[in-house]
């Protein structure tokens, strides 16, 4: 929705998906879709393919949202610095799968969202913006959840309107953003 207003540079070119049934397929505009279904193939034949429709596309970023797989060096070295992706929690804590769970068991009191930039290891890379909340002592799993999605609502195309207003660069493994904008913000 945001990359259809007019003031804004950023211009989807495709929704890629691994699953024929993600929501995001659903979505309206025009651009290309495409389904690279890896119950069909092995890793490595998904990269492959996953590859070779980015090489044709020629994208200045590629947004994960949703994507649980985790991308091989192959993948993460051809499109180095152009892959970001959005993750529950406040890295570098709680990553991977089930954070919501492991947030609230642990007894945490904040938590949140965090866009970063892929690199080869799991939920790592270079954090640019996070999003963060308070939790409510009795708030259950599926309440922060749904929180924290709209925080990721929020901060999510703001970071892809930076980068496509080139206000992102990456250096050394640290995240500039230009005219010292931050968007990191607590949200309630």
């Amino acid at each position: 929705k945001e990359c259809a207003k007019k003031d804004v540079s950023a211009k989807i070119i495709s929704i890629i998906s691994n699953n024929p049934n993600a929501s995001g397929l659903q979505i309206k505009g025009n651009f290309k879709k495409k389904i690279i279904d890896d119950n069909l193939y092995d890793k490595k034949i998904f990269e492959s393919h996953l590859h070779n429709y980015l090489e044709k596309l020629k994208p200045d970023l590629i947004c994960l949202a949703g994507f649980i797989k985790i991308l091989s060096p192959f993948i993460i070295k051809k499109w180095k610095n152009k892959i970001i992706n959005i993750h529950p929690s406040l890295l570098p804590d709680f990553k991977g799968l089930q954070t919501h769970e492991r947030v609230i068991s642990k007894g945490v009191k904040k938590s949140g969202c965090t866009i970063h930039f892929v690199n080869e290891t799991l939920d790592g890379g270079p954090i640019i913006a996070q999003g963060i909340t308070l939790i409510n002592k009795n708030m259950t799993a599926n309440e922060l959840e749904k929180k924290i999605l709209k925080i990721e609502h929020i901060i999510y195309p703001q970071v892809v309107r930076l980068f496509a207003e080139k206000k992102i660069s990456i250096k050394n493994d640290k995240v500039f953003i230009k005219k010292n904008r931050s968007i990191n913000k607590l949200f309630d």
